[in-house]
């Protein structure tokens, strides 16, 4: 099995399939939205030793037939 490394900020291609990059990540004990409203919802860990990994990330499909998000995935 092949092992992909992504870097932060740098685009993986994956060949007719997919631009992948990563814009951000951040490690903490509550994840927000980053523009939140007067209304919104966040994760917040209460268990000792415990974090949230939070990344934020840029997929571009480069198939040429329509999919659903979740079969890029499966």
């Amino acid at each position: 099995m092949e092992v992909l490394t992504i870097t932060k900020g740098n685009t993986l291609v994956v060949d007719n399939y997919a631009e992948i990059t990563i814009n951000n990540n951040d490690f903490g004990k509550q994840i927000s939205p980053p523009n939140p409203c007067s209304v919104y919802t966040y994760y917040q860990n209460e268990e000792e030793g415990e974090v949230y990994l939070d990344t934020i990330i840029s997929v571009k499909s480069l198939l040429t037939t329509g999919h659903h998000l979740m079969d890029l995935w499966m």
